[in-house]
Protein backbone atom coordinates (compact mmCIF):
# COMPACT_ATOMS: atom_id res chain seq x y z
CA UNK A 1 0.00 0.00 0.00
CA UNK A 2 1.32 3.37 -0.96
CA UNK A 3 0.82 6.07 2.18
CA UNK A 4 0.71 9.77 2.26
CA UNK A 5 1.47 10.79 5.92
CA UNK A 6 -0.14 13.80 7.22
CA UNK A 7 1.66 16.76 8.47
CA UNK A 8 0.94 15.84 12.07
CA UNK A 9 1.64 12.86 11.58
CA UNK A 10 5.73 13.53 10.57
CA UNK A 11 5.58 15.78 13.51
CA UNK A 12 4.55 13.20 15.71
CA UNK A 13 6.93 10.90 14.57
CA UNK A 14 9.81 13.09 15.30
CA UNK A 15 8.72 14.19 18.75
CA UNK A 16 8.86 10.03 19.20
CA UNK A 17 4.69 9.98 19.81
CA UNK A 18 3.46 8.56 16.48
CA UNK A 19 0.31 6.57 17.22
CA UNK A 20 0.41 2.66 17.54
CA UNK A 21 -1.42 2.84 14.24
CA UNK A 22 0.45 5.06 12.43
CA UNK A 23 3.46 3.47 13.67
CA UNK A 24 2.35 -0.62 12.04
CA UNK A 25 1.58 1.31 8.82
CA UNK A 26 4.76 3.00 7.92
CA UNK A 27 6.64 -0.12 9.45
CA UNK A 28 4.64 -2.53 7.63
CA UNK A 29 7.73 -3.68 4.64
CA UNK A 30 5.14 -3.95 2.41
CA UNK A 31 4.22 -0.37 2.28
CA UNK A 32 5.56 2.86 0.61
CA UNK A 33 5.51 5.58 3.08
CA UNK A 34 5.42 8.98 1.00
CA UNK A 35 5.39 12.73 2.47
CA UNK A 36 3.79 15.43 0.28
CA UNK A 37 6.49 18.77 -0.22
CA UNK A 38 3.27 20.57 1.01
CA UNK A 39 4.17 19.33 4.83
CA UNK A 40 7.39 20.31 4.11
CA UNK A 41 6.54 23.68 3.36
CA UNK A 42 3.18 24.18 6.06
CA UNK A 43 6.14 23.16 8.64
CA UNK A 44 8.49 25.51 7.39
CA UNK A 45 5.85 28.69 7.72
CA UNK A 46 4.55 27.53 11.24
CA UNK A 47 8.82 27.33 12.54
CA UNK A 48 9.62 30.63 11.19
CA UNK A 49 6.13 31.78 12.54
CA UNK A 50 7.07 30.34 15.60
CA UNK A 51 3.70 28.40 16.20
CA UNK A 52 6.34 25.13 15.71
CA UNK A 53 9.02 24.49 17.72
CA UNK A 54 11.63 21.97 15.69
CA UNK A 55 14.84 22.19 17.20
CA UNK A 56 16.43 21.68 13.48
CA UNK A 57 16.34 23.43 10.70
CA UNK A 58 13.48 21.88 8.20
CA UNK A 59 15.85 20.49 5.72
CA UNK A 60 17.47 18.58 8.38
CA UNK A 61 14.05 17.26 9.26
CA UNK A 62 13.39 16.48 5.95
CA UNK A 63 16.86 15.02 5.39
CA UNK A 64 15.89 12.67 8.27
CA UNK A 65 12.46 11.62 6.28
CA UNK A 66 14.68 10.27 3.63
CA UNK A 67 17.61 8.61 5.80
CA UNK A 68 14.41 6.21 7.12
CA UNK A 69 13.37 5.93 3.49
CA UNK A 70 10.18 7.81 3.37
CA UNK A 71 9.78 9.12 -0.47
CA UNK A 72 8.69 12.59 -1.42
CA UNK A 73 5.97 13.41 -3.26
CA UNK A 74 5.64 17.09 -4.87
CA UNK A 75 2.67 19.03 -6.16
CA UNK A 76 1.71 18.58 -9.39
CA UNK A 77 -1.16 20.55 -11.82
CA UNK A 78 -3.11 17.98 -11.28
CA UNK A 79 -3.44 17.69 -7.57
CA UNK A 80 -3.89 21.43 -7.30
CA UNK A 81 -7.06 20.64 -10.12
CA UNK A 82 -8.17 17.99 -7.80
CA UNK A 83 -8.92 20.29 -5.24
CA UNK A 84 -11.48 21.80 -6.76
CA UNK A 85 -14.26 18.77 -6.56
CA UNK A 86 -13.40 17.84 -2.83
CA UNK A 87 -16.09 18.33 -0.68
CA UNK A 88 -16.61 21.06 1.73
CA UNK A 89 -15.64 20.41 4.96
CA UNK A 90 -17.32 22.70 7.85
CA UNK A 91 -14.80 24.42 9.71
CA UNK A 92 -12.29 22.99 7.80
CA UNK A 93 -10.64 25.10 4.58
CA UNK A 94 -6.66 23.99 5.61
CA UNK A 95 -5.07 24.37 2.49
CA UNK A 96 -2.55 22.19 2.92
CA UNK A 97 -5.25 19.24 4.09
CA UNK A 98 -6.69 19.78 1.07
CA UNK A 99 -3.55 19.39 -1.31
CA UNK A 100 -2.91 16.45 0.25
CA UNK A 101 -5.89 14.99 0.22
CA UNK A 102 -5.98 15.85 -3.29
CA UNK A 103 -2.80 14.04 -3.69
CA UNK A 104 -3.68 10.75 -2.17
CA UNK A 105 -6.25 10.66 -4.59
CA UNK A 106 -4.46 11.31 -7.97
CA UNK A 107 -1.75 8.79 -6.60
CA UNK A 108 -3.65 6.49 -5.14
CA UNK A 109 -2.99 6.47 -2.22
CA UNK A 110 -3.91 6.58 1.58
CA UNK A 111 -3.90 9.79 3.70
CA UNK A 112 -2.47 8.98 7.35
CA UNK A 113 -3.22 11.46 9.41
CA UNK A 114 -4.74 12.47 13.03
CA UNK A 115 -7.13 15.26 11.84
CA UNK A 116 -10.53 13.72 12.57
CA UNK A 117 -12.20 16.23 10.36
CA UNK A 118 -10.50 14.66 7.83
CA UNK A 119 -12.38 11.57 7.54
CA UNK A 120 -15.10 13.17 5.62
CA UNK A 121 -12.87 12.84 2.54
CA UNK A 122 -13.61 8.80 2.46
CA UNK A 123 -11.57 5.96 1.75
CA UNK A 124 -8.55 7.85 0.88
CA UNK A 125 -7.78 9.14 4.07
CA UNK A 126 -7.23 6.90 7.35
CA UNK A 127 -7.19 8.69 10.74
CA UNK A 128 -5.71 7.27 13.36
CA UNK A 129 -5.91 7.99 17.21
CA UNK A 130 -3.37 10.27 18.68
CA UNK A 131 -1.12 8.38 21.21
Amino acid sequence: MRLLLDTNVLLFGALGELPKEADALINDLGNEVHYSSAAIWEITIKARSGKLELNMPTKAFENELLRQGYRPLGIAPEHAHQTAFLIDVPGHKDPFDRIMVAQSICEGMLLVTTDQALAAYGQTVRVVGRR
